[in-house]
């Protein structure tokens, strides 16, 4: 995929691998708009790369219904969307809140689904468009600790799975990270 030119979206991007993915993706000439709930850290990385910063926060039901307007009506529009947003959590099933068991499906599940069902309409009626989930290892696998992050991720695997055979015959790419 030649990138040059390419509008990416990366959500997490304010550190690890939303980070660097941002960064390579710069690299390639792609036109990069990086979002994180942590304004600073975003800004200072689109200076750094000559991207666009745009604050979100994946855990807002209400930020994920309008982040994808948001952004094509300010910046254009997406041909890459990356969903890297996520958050790993390390708590036994004894100890582990509703709160808390409700913000890792949120961020690493239901968002990505969401800003796909926003942004799919565009993209086929553009004709083009890939589709990014960062996964882990942790969703082939459960975990002691780790039983809310290892069933988001799994979700989500699956829920890109079937994405990408929903959108088999079309031009839309679908990858899992």
């Amino acid at each position: 995929m030649n990138l040059d030119g390419k509008r990416v979206v990366i959500t997490g991007a304010s550190r690890g691998i939303g980070a660097e993915i941002a960064k390579e993706f710069a690299a390639a000439g792609s036109q990069v708009v990086l979002s994180a709930r942590t304004e600073s850290a975003i800004s200072n990385l689109a200076n750094e790369i000559d991207g666009i910063s745009i604050p979100f926060d994946a855990n807002d039901p209400e930020d994920a219904r309008t982040y994808i307007d948001n952004v094509e009506n300010n910046v254009g529009p997406i041909d890459v969307l990356i969903n890297n947003a996520g958050i790993e959590k390390s708590t036994l099933i004894e100890d582990i809140t509703e709160k808390e068991i409700e913000e890792t499906l949120r961020i690493n599940l239901i968002t990505p689904q969401v800003l796909t069902a926003a942004v799919l309409p565009k993209m086929l009626s553009r004709g083009a468009g890939h589709l990014v989930y960062t996964s882990s290892i942790a969703a082939t696998t459960g975990n002691p600790a780790m039983s809310a992050y290892c069933s988001s991720k799994a979700g989500l695997t699956r829920y890109a799975e079937s994405l990408r055979m929903e959108l088999r015959y079309t031009p839309l790419n679908v990858s899992i990270l």
